[in-house]
């Protein structure tokens, strides 16, 4: 299995400061490990009937638990590889710089979802969106090996892809909601782009492997 090879520093694909700028900031605000929280808080501020029953005290509670263990523990494991040598970017543009970053993540998110699944009880569309993200981080981790796949615009097709799954299941949710998801995560391909970080076609696969492992969760979740 051999690892491909690609630029360690991207090239930008504009010369205007400010637009690097702002790509740059958009891509830190959007991060991979940052969209499962946003989700979560979405989901239970969208009001829908699956969270009537859930106090806010219990939700924080839970949101604290997805915090640690989908952004603070995986950041620290990527500082800790970093500091100790075994990935030589933070940044992580070559492959083999993703390999242990992802697996340290996936078994992060996959604690996550064993305490929802067996050890709290957790709305289905919450457990959904955990499943939908381990599925996509270990199609990643796989991919690397032959590809570059962009992990932004994976993360961020999760958005849509959750939303989408709701809309299955209650079409009264508003359109205007699916709507911002998607620019959110266009947005996030689009700056990608900008700062020479994917290709077109490895910012689509991402978008193609975050939306469907979203719908893929919620039939393998909901039919059990």
């Amino acid at each position: 299995m051999i690892l491909q090879v690609v630029n360690t520093k991207p090239v930008p694909r504009t010369n205007s400061r400010s637009l690097r700028s702002f790509s740059s900031i958009a891509s830190f605000v959007f991060h991979p490990l940052l969209i499962v929280t946003y989700m979560m808080i979405l989901l239970y501020y969208i009001d829908i009937q699956e969270f009537s029953l859930i106090s806010r005290n219990q939700f924080w509670k839970w949101l604290g638990f997805i915090f640690l263990t989908t952004v603070l523990f995986p950041f620290l494991a990527i500082l800790v590889l970093r500091l100790a040598g075994s990935i030589s970017d933070a940044f992580m543009h070559l492959p083999k710089d993703r390999i242990l970053p992802l697996t340290s993540t996936l078994l992060f998110y996959s604690w996550a979802f064993y305490f929802f699944e067996f050890k709290a009880l957790v709305p289905l569309l919450m457990r959904t969106l955990l499943l939908g993200a381990i599925f996509s981080i270990m199609i990643d981790l796989v991919i690397n090996f032959f590809y570059k796949v962009s992990v932004h615009t994976t993360a961020a097709a999760m958005m849509p892809g959750i939303i989408l799954t709701i809309m299955i299941i209650d079409p009264s949710m508003p359109v205007s909601i699916l709507i911002s998801v998607i620019f959110a995560a266009a947005l996030v391909g689009w700056v990608r782009w900008w700062l020479g970080a994917h290709t077109i076609g490895q910012i689509f696969l991402g978008y193609s492997i975050g939306t469907s492992m979203q719908l893929i969760a919620w039939l393998i979740l909901g039919s059990a």
